[in-house]
This record gives C-alpha cells, sequence and structure tokens, in this order.
C-alpha cells in the first residue's frame, strides 16, 4: 500500500506495477484477500473542495523556447513546470517565468528527480516555487486544487506546500 501523494507508475503490464520508491510503503496486505496493515499513518492532509483549470504543464528540454512557455501558459492562473534535476529550469525559460510570476501567476517548478525543495533564492529570485517533491503532474493537481480552494497567489503556494514530501533515506546500507 503507497500512499496516494507518493505512489507512481513504474511498469504498464506488472503486477507490481506501482511503487513509492525513495519512499517506503504505509501499508501491506497479507495474503490475496487480507487483511490490511499499515506501518505508519499517512500525514493529515486539507481535502480539495475541486480543481481549478486550465493549469498547463510545460516539460524542459535542451533549446526549449521561451515562446513554448508562453504558448502553453496563455491566461492560465498556473503553470507547472518540469523542470531539470535539482529544480534547475532552463536559461531560456528565465524571463517568462519571472514575467508570468509577476503577473500574479502561480509558477511551480518540479522535477522527474525527486528533489524535496520548495523554495530557495535562486527559484524565488526567478518568480517560482519548487513542488516539494511531487513530480510534474501530481504538483498539477496540487496547484489546480490550490487554485480552486485559495484566494491569493500566496494562500495557493502554502496550500501547495501542505504536500511537500519528506524524504527519510534511512540506513540503506546493504552490509549485514
Amino acid at each position: 500500500v503507497h500512499a496516494a501523494d507518493r505512489v507512481r507508475k513504474r511498469h504498464a503490464a506488472s503486477v507490481d506495477a506501482f511503487d513509492s520508491a525513495p519512499f517506503e510503503p504505509i501499508g501491506r496486505v497479507a495474503g490475496p484477500h487480507g487483511p490490511v496493515s499499515f506501518v505508519r499513518a499517512g500525514a493529515a492532509r486539507r481535502p480539495a473542495a475541486g480543481l481549478a483549470g486550465p493549469v498547463p504543464m510545460v516539460t524542459c528540454y535542451p533549446g526549449i523556447a521561451a515562446d513554448v512557455f508562453d504558448g502553453a501558459l496563455g491566461d492560465a492562473r498556473g503553470i507547472v513546470v518540469d523542470g531539470f534535476g535539482d529544480l534547475n529550469l532552463p536559461r531560456s525559460l528565465w524571463m517568462p517565468v519571472h514575467a508570468a510570476w509577476n503577473a500574479g501567476v502561480l509558477v511551480v517548478v518540479a522535477s522527474p528527480a525527486f528533489t524535496p525543495g520548495i523554495g530557495d533564492d535562486d527559484l524565488r529570485a526567478l518568480g517560482a516555487v519548487g513542488a516539494g517533491g511531487l513530480p510534474a503532474q501530481k504538483a498539477r493537481l496540487a496547484v489546480m486544487a490550490a487554485l480552486a480552494t485559495t484566494s491569493d497567489r500566496d494562500a495557493a503556494v502554502s496550500f501547495v506546500h501542505q504536500y511537500a514530501l519528506e524524504f527519510d533515506a534511512g540506513d540503506r546500507s546493504t552490509t549485514p
């Protein structure tokens, strides 16, 4: 049993297609029919009342042009950018991201790799916030819920950040 905000489909046809790595499962099912035992309770989350749209998602790639971001954004109130590595964006997107933030748009940067950050000086200077470890697709849902249930961008940022994932690597040694 995996936490909904952490689970990812890793294989299209496998019987164990879902995983939450680098996180541990939150529970186990004993046998084919039976009972579920929870290892730990999930953190309490504020439920979303609905989803606002549109919230476009832009996936970065080498050579991406600024007009890709601008074209995807349109008149949306929020956008998710699937960046590189540790929440890095190509230089070509710096100005459009900054302009969008200055126009009141909620800009959230996610990463394909687990990156627990929700904000640092570089992102704040750029005019964006980190997705807190959420992959881009889940960050997009969080932004949609935030925009549907909050009245301003600061409240929407707080809403998104309440879903930030905490990763405790623990002891991952392979020696007995």
